[in-house]
């Protein structure tokens, strides 16, 4: 029988449409929200006349043919009234050029109609006391209390005109063989008790249930507005992953990430990066099949703007009266800018120890630096203060004391500069460069270098054209063609500057023909202070690390390609932007 009622309904379903034919906007689609007793005396309308004109063919089928096997006028009579008011009722219930509150309207007429004609014909016997009772019951639920009373009055005037039927026996009914006028009187009494009774019932039924509705509306336009207001992601999905519902604040950072705009009935994992699937799939197993636990997840998303971003995750298993799950409830936090700063603090941490161990370093050279002409100071001091009445010594004295300060201040320069340059103390001003501007006053500055040793510098002829710092350019491409020509070998120096752009970098490269570098021995040295992989050169080993030092300060990056005894390159990476 249930599977009778099933194919009845969805045939009915089917061939009517409700889903568009018989709401004013075309809709029975629920959305899950808690509608208004409007909403559902409305849709009881529609479930009424979804299952009235299948259950009523059922009905006349057998009584028409019994109506004309019994082969007289009144059975031809009551078959075709009976086809006519119920293919009325079919098309009334069909046709689109009705309002839904007139299709109301109508089909409680004709069912008034249907049942005084059965009475008439069949007697209070038959079907027509049904449809008389029916009518009443309906108005009350479909219709507010104000037109549902109204049901009384129809009844009343049926009865009456019942009532002269039987006192003037009219249409030769069955119900003047039945009753005497007192005694249909006496019926009629009883039949709008039953009226107004159900009445009375059905309206306390609805008030009551319209009250829960309202505390229902109430609570959830409250957790609605808790749920809107939510600067986390809430979605709910059903055991198949399709959204049921998800909150403001996800329609707006993903309404272009999925198929529509309306997130309702779509695919869940549309949003999420397609990495993380398999992932998010094994967790909707866990809470289907652990109902009630909190399952925790880190998730890549994709924005209505196709940005990938992270996010962590708290996904549940609802479940129903049989402890199924039903749904899975998830709420989401962006954490992109809490790893973002746990990513730029761990930079920091590693940046701050690499320039700690750096001044330690620098720290344990200066002071061994500053023993030699600190020692030669004390000496000095001691030896004026032995011979202050030779006025010869004196002289010769104040000399190397002289000397031994220049030597002490030199030292301290240095490391006021290496230290302002590790710990980036200065800002740095950025301006547009012209690294043309820049080699033409290093090969000016080093004039008297590349007359004395009759080096070669083959520079680029175009100008480009870089946002840069000019004076820290300045330093290391100076420092790296200073020690491009001072460690030369006996033949001409040649040193070829070359200038190529990738996609992030400016590529500024210093190639030389000189004695070379050892990497596999000097590599770990080449760029620590005070330290000079041989003594070709009068320097304190500290360009090369200025260099490098200066490099870093611009976020750029150095690279050194060398073999002994044929020459050296130095790539100079500075950022473009």
């Amino acid at each position: 029988m249930r599977q009778i009622i099933d194919t009845i309904n969805s045939i009915t379903y089917k061939l009517l449409r409700l889903e568009s034919s018989f709401s004013k906007n075309g809709t029975w689609k629920d959305s899950g929200q808690i509608k208004d007793i409007t909403y559902y005396r409305d849709h009881i309308f529609t479930v009424f006349i979804a299952y009235l004109p299948p259950f009523a063919l059922l009905a006349l089928i057998p009584g028409t043919y019994l109506a004309i096997k019994n082969g007289t006028n009144i059975g031809y009579i009551v078959a075709a009234i009976d086809f006519i008011l119920a293919g009325s009722l079919i098309y009334l219930i069909y046709s689109k050029s009705y309002s839904y509150k007139v299709k109301k309207i109508w089909v409680i007429i004709l069912l008034y109609t249907i049942a005084v004609f059965l009475m008439i014909f069949l007697g209070s016997y038959g079907p027509g006391i049904i449809y008389l009772m029916a009518p009443s019951i309906i108005m009350s639920l479909i219709f507010n209390k104000k037109v549902g009373i109204l049901s009384l009055l129809f009844n009343l005037l049926a009865c009456l005109f019942l009532s002269l039927v039987i006192e003037f026996k009219l249409f030769n009914s069955i119900l003047i063989q039945q009753y005497s006028t007192s005694a249909w009187i006496a019926f009629s009494c009883n039949i709008m008790f039953m009226s107004f009774i159900n009445f009375i019932l059905i309206n306390i039924l609805v008030i009551s249930m319209e009250g829960k509705i309202k505390m229902l509306l109430h609570s959830e336009a409250r957790q609605s507005g808790l749920l809107a207001s939510q600067t986390n992601y809430v979605l709910r999905t059903d055991i198949n992953m399709k959204y049921v519902y998800v909150n403001d604040k996800f329609k707006r950072d993903f309404s272009n990430s999925c198929t529509k705009d309306e997130f309702i009935g779509d695919y869940s994992l549309s949003c999420f990066s397609e990495i993380d699937h398999p992932k998010i799939i094994d967790i909707i197993k866990k809470c289907i099949n652990e109902v009630g636990s909190i399952n925790n997840i880190e998730l890549e998303m994709i924005n209505k703007d196709n940005e990938t971003f992270t996010t962590i995750w708290d996904f549940v298993g609802i479940k129903d009266e049989t402890n199924s799950a039903i749904e899975i409830q998830g709420i989401g936090v962006d954490i992109s800018d809490r790893i973002k700063a746990e990513r730029k603090f761990q930079l920091s941490v590693s940046d701050l120890y690499n320039r700690n161990r750096e001044l330690e370093t620098y720290a344990y050279i200066i002071s061994h630096n500053l023993r030699s002409p600190i020692a030669n100071i004390n000496a000095l001091i001691s030896l004026i203060e032995v011979d202050k009445e030779d006025e010869e010594n004196m002289s010769q004295y104040i000399k190397y004391l002289k000397k031994s300060s220049q030597s002490l201040d030199q030292v301290l320069t240095d490391l006021s500069r290496a230290v302002t340059i590790a710990g980036h103390s200065i800002e740095l001003t950025i301006e547009p460069v012209d690294l043309h501007d820049i080699f033409l006053s290093i090969k000016y500055d080093l004039g008297d270098l590349i007359g004395s040793s009759g080096a070669k510098l083959v520079l680029p002829t175009d100008k480009c054209i870089i946002k840069s710092h000019k004076s820290y350019l300045y330093s290391i491409i100076y420092n790296i063609v200073y020690n491009a020509i001072r460690f030369r070998k006996t033949e001409i120096p040649i040193v070829e500057i070359a200038i190529n752009k990738s996609e992030n970098y400016m590529i500024v490269s210093i190639k030389d023909n000189g004695i070379g570098i050892d990497l596999s021995k000097d590599q770990d040295d080449l760029f620590r202070p005070y330290k000079k992989l041989n003594d070709l050169s009068p320097g304190k080993g500290l360009g090369l690390f200025f260099a490098k030092k200066h490099v870093d300060a611009l976020g750029g990056k150095l690279f050194v390609e060398s073999t002994l005894g044929l020459g050296t390159t130095f790539s100079v990476h500075l950022p473009i932007n």
